[in-house]
């Protein structure tokens, strides 16, 4: 009789032991499962921050090249000012040759009739 009240102990023991055992056998599992949802949402991400990434480079290229083509236009424009000034510059030289020999024409014209 005690030998029977000793192993039906042993077994509800064994058993119990077993319960354990399965119910961190479903614990490890269930985290195991949670783990790889993770890593799948870590990878999705990380694909979208590479996808961002390939976004904004193409981005930074695109302002790097109206940059570019901005500071060329610039140059452009100063060329074209600098050219303008210069036929500025000439025409004033010749207005002023004009205005000159127009003063001497004038003063030619009204000598002779201030002698007379």
């Amino acid at each position: 009789r005690q030998r029977e009240a000793e192993q039906a102990e042993q077994k509800r023991l064994s058993q119990e032991r077993q319960q354990e055992y399965e119910q961190r056998q479903q614990e490890n599992e269930q985290r195991q499962r949670e783990n790889e949802q993770r890593q799948r949402e870590n990878e999705q991400r990380q694909r979208e921050n590479e996808q961002r990434q390939r976004e904004n480079e193409q981005r930074q290229r695109e302002y790097e090249e109206r940059q570019r083509k901005h500071e060329e236009d610039m140059e452009q424009f100063r060329i074209s000012m600098e050219e303008t000034r210069k036929m500025v510059a000439e025409t004033n030289k010749h207005m002023g040759s004009i205005t000159s020999r127009w003063g001497e024409f004038v003063e030619n014209l009204v000598r002779p009739a201030a002698v007379r």
